[in-house]
């Protein structure tokens, strides 16, 4: 049985919530296959204030109501992540799950895509579950890790 949860807007107190919950090194390693300086860098980069907060929500647990990750979208590419502790058990499908939902809704978006880590086997099966497309891999240097690229077409 699929997760149901709920995209919350974005306040001063939640983004304070969500930025504390990017700096656990368990969910950054996740996120960027790393931990220190460049996926705190990264971290920052994808939720910084400089991005536009109505294309970026919290997710929200609806039986439970707490906040399990966050989602956003910048120029149609999403960017998700779900707390370390919760990973595995289906709230990265129904974060993508709302977001479509949402995207239907508006009209809006017709060509997503997202990148993750090619060993972050959680994303990538949450990717594959709501049916994108992988696209191919980008090796970086520097000793950082190859990307999976993912798109979804508005249909």
């Amino acid at each position: 049985m699929m997760k149901i949860v709920t995209l919350d807007s974005l306040d001063a107190q939640s983004r304070v919530f969500l930025a504390d919950m990017l700096d656990d090194s368990v969910l950054r390693a996740s996120l960027f296959g790393g931990s220190g300086h460049i996926s705190a860098w990264h971290a920052e980069r994808i939720w910084s204030h400089s991005v536009d907060d109505e294309t970026r929500w919290l997710v929200r647990c609806v039986e439970s109501q707490r906040i399990v990750g966050g989602i956003g979208v910048v120029r149609e590419e999403v960017r998700l992540f779900v707390r370390s502790d919760l990973q595995g058990q289906g709230y990265g499908r129904a974060s993508l799950a709302a977001l479509l939902q949402l995207r239907q809704t508006l009209g809006v978006w017709p060509n997503l895509s997202a990148w993750t880590v090619r060993e972050n086997r959680a994303a990538r099966l949450a990717f594959e579950a709501a049916q994108w497309r992988e696209l191919g891999l980008r090796r970086q240097g520097g000793g950082l890790p190859t990307l999976v690229h993912y798109c979804s077409s508005l249909v």
